[in-house]
């Protein structure tokens, strides 16, 4: 397919292959295997990239874009080579999950991934094809089959898909063959409006979790938050102005009542420069995000008070479930490379009737109020006290509910983690997007730092973390009854290792192997593969999250972003470990494989 379509370009938009081979400034004989089909550039690969960038910048020079457009299905969207590629490599991949010519007999599929390959399939749909009808990107797709995704923590994105899959189905009448695959009755299937919910319900009814999606938000906006604090919406005078600030009421009634005591003891806590605040709430989220203008409010005085240094310590409510847990996370995620934010879970089982609210700012002022859950936004009250003995008696009980919290998330340095000795890694589970540290010699790393030309300090850093992590990766590969180090990554392509693109697991340094460095470290991986029945490596289609690394041990999970702000967040709440846990688990089913074949894959890189 991709050879006949990378014809199919060249011959519409009259392209030769010394015009290609000039624009790209590479050898003609190049593009000539491309053309015969000797040659299929990586997908997903730099040369692949390269070359789609340079058709396109072909047809843009001979006025043929709109040529191109009609050709790959592109639309008006001109500045995107996402759709050569996505013409070019489309039906490229193999998932061979399912026979294809074989749907006489019942299938059990283990995961959401499997049933979802089984279903485009039978319809003959490609990632291309699938994504245009959803509009999203063909890349989503392609992890939804592999099983490295699932589109639950999108709920408008489940129901779209399932419709499209579903009227595909019958546009091709295949309600037989889906009555086969589904065990759905074909009595049923004969109604779409009465086969569509059994349809959805068998579609999503994944058996390994139904918590991966809100993970996978999650580790997603770990990723992509903004590496500095943003700058406030509003100045202080227009979040609060002076006659706010200024008020001396006790008490406050309602929703719009606790809005203007929150914005009153903040926007004075900004003014006051204190140490430390205390926050706590266990009511409901609608005083503070249903209101735009109060939204902007608020965030400004909180990115307000972290750029004064005050410590804010919040107690989460997150009694109910995961998604809460994720919610409360995201919300502060900006603020958390500041490292005045200590988030905590109660322990301690949520009151069913009252809902307790205390926004407390020692030796300035304290916001309580307790009120029966369903009443705040009518006729709940706040008491704004600034009497330092109901102060001090305030604080003592903070303190006392914060005896039964857990940390939520406890953030810090990548390389503190192990220097330091943050945690105790006991057993460890990596799933990254490169060669763990653990594995590289002391001899080729040493090499690495100085040819980047990194500083003493940092290099010692580096070296001192190696140093730990390859102690304790013996420690757990030696102890075969309780320790072992499992390592899950996808290994590059000849572009990304030839280009640079290929990162090494060096705390907060962004560095990236040379070809001969990446073939010492894979020479070392495969030494230690053979040396320790504990280690086990298993390779990955594709990485999972881009720019992060999860490291799952005996009871944290630790997540690390692989680009700046280098930082760590430590998870150690026992419903999210757990949810971690069986997500790596379910990647581990599926990428299992023999070490000898570990091994095989692995020396094509010497």
């Amino acid at each position: 397919m991709f050879t006949e379509r990378f014809k199919k370009i060249m011959e519409t938009l009259n392209i030769s292959i010394s015009d290609l081979a000039n624009q790209m400034e590479c050898d003609r004989s190049y593009i000539s295997r491309i053309c015969s089909g000797k040659r299929i550039p990586k997908k997903n690969g730099i040369g692949a990239e390269k070359l789609a960038k340079n058709i396109f910048e072909i047809a843009a020079k001979t006025n043929k874009i709109d040529i191109l457009q009609e050709l790959t299905g592109c639309g008006d969207n001109t500045h995107s080579i996402n759709f050569i590629l996505n013409y070019l490599y489309d039906d490229e991949e193999d998932f061979p999950l399912v026979n294809k010519n074989n749907h006489s007999k019942k299938t059990i599929f283990r995961n959401f991934g499997a049933r979802l390959n089984s279903i485009m399939e039978l319809t003959a749909l490609s990632n291309i094809r699938l994504a245009r009808l959803l509009s999203i990107d063909p890349s989503y797709i392609s992890r939804f089959r592999n099983g490295l995704r699932s589109p639950k923590s999108n709920s408008k994105l489940m129901y779209d898909l399932s419709e499209a899959l579903l009227k595909r189905v019958y546009v091709q009448n295949k309600q037989s063959e889906l009555a086969t695959l589904t065990d759905i009755d074909l009595n049923i299937l004969n109604d779409y409006e009465e086969t569509y919910p059994l349809f959805h319900r068998w579609l999503y009814s994944i058996d390994y979790s139904n918590q991966a999606p809100f993970l996978e938000e999650l580790l997603d906006s770990i990723g992509n938050f903004p590496g500095t604090i943003v700058t406030p919406p509003l100045t202080l005078e227009q979040a609060a102005d002076s006659a706010v600030l200024n008020d001396d009421s006790k008490y406050y009634f309602g929703i719009d009542g606790i809005r203007t005591a929150v914005i009153r003891f903040l926007g004075n806590v900004v003014m006051l420069k204190p140490k430390i605040i205390y926050l706590y709430s266990d009511q409901n989220m609608d005083w503070m995000v249903t209101d735009p203008i109060f939204r902007a409010k608020w965030t400004s005085l909180m990115i307000m008070c972290i750029s004064n240094n005050v410590e804010i310590h919040i107690i989460h409510n997150i009694n109910r479930d995961l998604n809460e847990m994720a919610d409360a996370i995201k919300a502060w995620l900006p603020l958390y490379p500041s490292g005045m934010i200590h988030s905590y879970y109660s322990k301690v089982s949520n009151h069913p009737r009252f809902s307790t609210t205390i926004f407390l700012c020692p030796g300035y002022a304290c916001i309580s109020g307790s009120n029966v859950i369903g009443c705040e936004n009518e006729i709940g009250s706040y008491h704004f006290n600034t009497d330092k003995r109901l102060l001090d008696n305030m604080e003592k009980s903070y303190m006392n509910l914060l005896e039964n919290c857990g940390e939520l998330a406890f953030v810090c340095n990548t390389s503190d983690i192990y220097v330091k000795n943050v945690i105790d890694l006991s057993r460890i589970t990596v799933i990254g997007n490169t060669l763990s540290l653990a594995t590289i010699s002391e001899k080729t790393l040493k090499g690495v730092l100085k040819r980047a030309g990194v500083n003493k300090e940092d290099t010692k850093s580096a070296l001192d973390t190696h140093k730990y992590k390859v102690s304790t990766f013996k420690d757990l590969c030696l102890d075969q009854q309780q320790g072992i180090f499992c390592n899950y990554l996808p290994l590059p392509t000849d572009e990304m290792l030839f280009n640079g693109k290929v990162p090494i697991d060096i705390p907060e340094l962004e560095i990236a192997y040379t070809p001969e460095e990446y073939a010492d470290h894979i020479k070392n991986t495969i030494s230690l593969l053979k040396k320790y029945p504990g280690f086990i490596f298993y390779p990955l289609p594709q990485a999972v999250f881009d720019d992060i690394q999860i490291i799952l041990t005996a009871d944290t999970v630790i997540v690390t972003r692989m680009k700046a702000p280098f930082i760590s967040i430590l998870f150690k709440h026992p419903d999210l470990y757990m949810a971690f846990k069986t997500y790596v688990e379910n990647v581990a089913k599926q990428y299992k494989k023999d070490k000898e074949l570990v091994i095989k894959e692995l020396e094509k890189y010497l």
